[in-house]
C-alpha cells in the first residue's frame, strides 16, 4: 500500500471539528458583545434610553412613510 494514502474520513472529521470549534468561538464572541452592549445600557439611565427609543422609533416611522410614497 502506497504510504502518501489518507482516509479521506479524517479530513471530514478534522474539518467538521474546525467548523464546531469556530462556531464556539463565534457563539462566546456574540455573547461578549451582547454583554458589553448590556453593560453600556446598565450606565445609561432609563430616561436616556426611552429618549433614544423614541427617537429611533420615530426615524423608522418617517423611513417607512418615505417607503410607501
Amino acid at each position: 500500500m502506497n504510504e502518501s494514502y489518507r482516509d479521506p474520513t479524517f479530513d471530514r472529521v478534522a474539518c467538521r471539528e474546525a467548523a464546531q470549534q469556530r462556531h464556539a468561538a463565534a457563539v462566546l464572541c456574540r455573547l461578549a458583545h451582547e454583554a458589553e452592549l448590556q453593560r453600556e445600557r446598565d450606565k445609561m439611565p432609563n430616561t436616556l434610553l426611552w429618549i433614544k427609543r423614541l427617537r429611533i422609533r420615530a426615524l423608522v416611522r418617517n423611513a417607512m412613510n418615505r417607503k410607501r410614497t
